[in-house]
């Protein structure tokens, strides 16, 4: 008996040190990925984060953010910082049911697949509407690569402080992604009244398409 536990305890121990290996792995790993991505945009277009930033801040820009490299580094730059929030997140609070890097892959794939939905979903209300200006998929976009390039830097802060502070990190990006929410949707509900699309439609886009799959996904990071 006593040879059994000693048998399950070393096992145990083995296994921890791998999960704790692959996490590590993942986390250079994709933390360089995203550096990168931002390198490559500021080589590719040293004047793009600038422009994005003054873009951000032109309530009636139509210029699209989806025609160049360093829009498409900073896309991957925000699916890539995104998913590493979630994923930590996620083994901060024990849901350590199958391996770290299926995890990830996991939570990467069902957040591109959630954007490319609602952005196609956007694309089609515009059609239908016989809008040829898709400023609300502009604002998306937008939003997602300057979210991306505020997230990385906190991330990677988080692996300096000690473990019972990381969820004081989690809990202040929480706060200032819900923040970066109610802006990019307030400057979607101007732009959208000075384009005189309907409110009823504004009211409907965002119940359906807003908040409630915030809602939704608030219920599932809490478990």
């Amino acid at each position: 008996m006593p040879n059994n536990k000693i048998e399950f305890i070393s096992n145990s121990t083995f296994q921890l040190e791998s999960i704790n290996h692959e996490i590590d792995w993942l986390n250079w790993s994709m933390v360089l990925i995203s550096l990168i991505s931002i390198i490559s945009c500021r080589v590719s277009d040293y004047n793009y984060i600038p422009n994005l930033l003054k873009q951000n801040n032109n309530n009636n820009s139509n210029q699209t953010t989806l025609k160049k490299f360093s829009s498409l580094a900073l896309l991957l730059n925000y699916f890539v910082a995104t998913t590493l929030f979630i994923w930590q997140y996620l083994i901060m609070i024990g849901e350590n049911f199958i391996s770290p890097a299926f995890l990830f892959t996991i939570i990467l794939s069902g957040l591109i697949l959630w954007t490319i939905i609602k952005l196609f979903i956007i694309y089609l209300i515009d059609v239908v509407f016989k809008r040829n200006v898709h400023f609300h998929i502009n604002l998306h976009l937008i939003y997602f690569q300057i979210s991306g390039i505020i997230l990385i830097p906190f991330y990677i802060l988080s692996f300096f402080l000690p473990p019972d502070s990381k969820s004081n990190i989690y809990l202040s990006i929480g706060i200032l992604f819900g923040l970066a929410l109610i802006i990019r949707e307030l400057k979607s509900f101007f732009t959208a009244l000075s384009n005189r699309i309907s409110l009823l439609y504004i009211i409907l886009y965002l119940c359906t398409l807003e908040i409630l799959p915030l809602i939704l996904a608030i219920n599932i990071l809490k478990g």
